[in-house]
Parts: structure tokens; C-alpha cells; sequence
């Protein structure tokens, strides 16, 4: 999902979802609160978001999701080493 936007409509819109306004957004990125609200306009219309607490909860269940992988990831990196543990201690 975040592969459809550009990197500054991902990083507005990440920080909207870290719950930031677009004026605050603004001064962390060096643009304008008006500017922010642009680029947040055009992620929202990508990702067919409502608004943006719509936008914020897509980015954080995405979040959720890539996390949700990785964690599977490490269970069976886990599950292979206990293995071999289990194997050398026979």
C-alpha cells in the first residue's frame, strides 16, 4: 500500500498517523502546514481514504500486518535452531 505513494505523501501520512496536524507535520518536515494538507490530500485519494484518521488506521494495520510477518518469520527461525539444539544435544 505504501509502495503507491510518493515518499513525502508516506511520510505525511505517517506522521497523520502518529497523529500529528499538518502544521505540525509541517515544522518536522520543513514545509508548510498548507503544503502538508496537499500531500496528504493526494495519499488519501491514493489509498482511497476518507479522512485521516481513515489514512492513519490504513497505515497502522498495514504496520500491523508487515509485523504480524515478521514475527511469523522469527517463529520459525526460532523453531529451526531449537532443532538443531535439540539435535546436537541427543
Amino acid at each position: 500500500m505504501r509502495e503507491e505513494l510518493s515518499s513525502r505523501e508516506r511520510q505525511v501520512a505517517e506522521l497523520t498517523a502518529q497523529g500529528l496536524t499538518c502544521a505540525e507535520a509541517g515544522a518536522v518536515l520543513g514545509l508548510s502546514g498548507r503544503t502538508v494538507e496537499v500531500y496528504r490530500a493526494h495519499a488519501m485519494i491514493k489509498l482511497k481514504a476518507r479522512n485521516a484518521a481513515h489514512l492513519a488506521a490504513l497505515l497502522n494495520m498495514e504496520t500491523l500486518a508487515a509485523l504480524d510477518a515478521r514475527i511469523e518469520k522469527l517463529e520459525l527461525q526460532v523453531d529451526r535452531l531449537m532443532g538443531l539444539i535439540e539435535k546436537q544435544g541427543a
